[in-house]
């Protein structure tokens, strides 16, 4: 209409309070705390009531926030918590993937010293780490490599009485030629002569030991077990959980950034970026 006075413009969005940040940081953050620590010292043991636990957890800060009497700020508190849990969540799988289930096998499972290498590891199908006894070695004239996307590894563990099939194998990815060479973990180490478990279960092991039984014209027995050759397996083990521990604690510093800066971003968004920055 002609003449008609424009109207004021539309006032910005009132940023957060300072009060208000804090929270949308130290909230998720102690969530993640809360998650990692029971990743780090339950999960291992009880898988499903840990994420019991989380879900309860989650399911809890929900009704909390809203209860709440500030209608926005438990808006954006809702969505800050409901990542945080899912991102702390994934984090924790991760380093279960990478490091802490297998430290947690090895804890649970048995151990066993002076192992003759002729001995059926049928009778150590339950063993997370394996010694064996003074004289047993690796037959790296007898090692193979099978090539896939990489390349498995197998050698005979042999002692001076070595039996008529093979029971133990040395294991790794990426730490031998095609033939008559095994450098993988402490198979340099002329003190080595301890073993830590492996699970075959992409079945790449296998098709190693087929290869080297038709190559060398030995026998592996049925039954037989894989290891990581190595001079202390209780090093490893520990080496295992201080990878996943650190993980955690390193995603766990993160998180308060991370946070930190969401709440500033949205802060700013809500005030309007030039005004919230040049003011």
């Amino acid at each position: 209409m002609y003449g008609a006075t424009p109207g004021p413009p539309p006032k910005a969005k009132k940023k957060l309070a300072r009060d208000e940040i804090v929270a949308l940081v130290l909230a998720p953050s102690a969530i993640a705390a809360f998650v990692f620590s029971l990743f780090a010292v339950l999960f291992g043991r009880a898988p499903a009531a840990t994420l019991m636990l989380i879900a309860f957890g989650a399911s809890a800060s929900v009704v909390g926030i809203h209860a709440a009497e500030d209608h926005r700020c438990s808006v954006y508190l809702l969505g800050f918590c409901s990542a945080a849990w899912c991102l702390a969540t994934s984090l924790g799988l991760l380093s279960q993937e990478l490091a802490l289930s297998e430290y947690w096998r090895l804890r649970e499972t048995n151990s066993y010293a002076n192992v003759l290498p002729t001995e059926r590891a049928a009778g150590f199908a339950d063993a997370g780490k394996v010694s064996f006894a003074d004289g047993a070695t690796l037959d790296v004239s007898k090692a193979i490599g099978f090539k896939d996307a990489s390349t498995y590894c197998v050698a005979p563990v042999v002692d001076t009485l070595q039996g008529a099939f093979v029971q133990f194998w040395a294991v790794g990815v990426d730490c031998c030629p095609e033939r008559g060479g095994f450098t993988c973990d402490d198979a340099w180490n002329p003190l080595a002569r301890s073993g830590v478990v492996v699970q075959d279960a992409s079945g790449e092991y296998a098709a190693a030991i087929k290869m080297a039984e038709a190559a060398y014209s030995i026998a592996s027995a049925d039954k037989h077990l894989l290891v990581r050759w190595v001079v202390d397996p209780e090093m490893v083990e520990l080496d295992y959980w201080r990878v996943g521990v650190a993980i955690l604690l390193g995603a766990m510093l993160l998180f308060p950034v991370a946070f930190g800066m969401a709440a500033m971003l949205l802060s700013a968004w809500l005030h309007g970026f030039s005004t919230f920055f040049f003011r």
